[in-house]
């Protein structure tokens, strides 16, 4: 089993910048995550870092690649 890399959303355009026209468009799909199916396929992982307020967002990377070609 490979090893997950997951990204905050940030990391994620900074690794990936041609995949989206900017960091805002990202952040866009990432907020429609539970319409256009990225929660559904394990793409977007919720993680609660340490008692925070809010979730972190993080971006399974190996599965934005295989969503995005649906």
């Amino acid at each position: 089993m490979s090893e997950l890399k997951l990204f905050t959303v940030k990391k994620f355009h900074e690794k990936y910048p041609d995949m989206h026209s900017s960091l805002n468009s990202l952040k866009w799909e990432v907020w429609k995550r539970d319409e256009n199916g990225m929660t559904e396929d394990s793409v977007i992982i919720e993680k609660n870092m340490g008692g925070k307020s809010r979730k972190s967002i993080l971006i399974d990377a190996e599965a934005y690649f295989k969503w995005i070609k649906k």
